[in-house]
């Protein structure tokens, strides 16, 4: 399914849906379908898409993640908006793929990593910056857990917690630069050149 973040951009988009009736609730009859087809065992699944770069904020996106989650869409694509010419949005600006990499950042970081659309939505007023949004997390929250560090993925934790050092992780071949700030317990920064 194809979508934005809310009526009144969906009405500069056309003219003949709406979100709710036309969209959303769609959404919700096909995600109790796949939930009725995995009780009788079988693998099913929905995704949905978000145009971003017609008005919303990212803001608007990320709440909008956590609900399409909750649903259990097993994944929320993005769209840059691209002006085609002969209709009404021709002279718009199409939309900059860094801000749909940033976003496609924060999807994984809520689907894969645990945070929440919160963490994200306290930090910014609009859109994100042009930042990694984890290495945002952890400037603005700290690091309780290893998985939430920038640079560390789910290999990369499991090995320090079984007591592997940086320079471990780096020997084997992973890039360590991103997390080096944030374990300050690890041996000095000169070790690692």
């Amino acid at each position: 399914m194809l979508k934005t973040t809310s009526q009144s951009i969906m009405d500069d988009l056309s003219s003949a849906k709406n979100l709710s009736l036309d969209i959303l609730r769609r959404e919700r009859w096909v995600a109790k379908e796949v939930r009725r087809f995995k009780k009788i065992g079988f693998r099913k699944s929905f995704t949905t898409q978000i145009i971003v770069g017609v008005g919303e904020s990212d803001v608007e996106i990320i709440k909008s993640l956590e609900k399409h989650y909750r649903l259990n869409a097993s994944r929320v694509y993005f769209s840059a908006f691209t002006p085609i010419r002969g209709t009404p949005f021709e002279n718009r600006k199409g939309e900059d793929v860094k801000r749909v990499a940033n976003l496609y950042r924060v999807d994984a970081l809520i689907r894969k990593y645990g945070f929440k659309a919160k963490d994200f939505v306290d930090l910014i007023d609009r859109n994100l910056p042009r930042v990694d949004p984890k290495i945002l997390l952890a400037e603005k929250y700290g690091n309780p857990d290893l998985i939430h560090i920038p640079g560390i993925g789910f290999k990369a934790a499991k090995l320090l917690k079984n007591g592997y050092t940086l320079l471990d992780l780096k020997k084997m071949g992973f890039s360590i630069k991103r997390a080096i700030p944030y374990l300050t317990n690890q041996r000095r920064l000169t070790d690692f050149k």
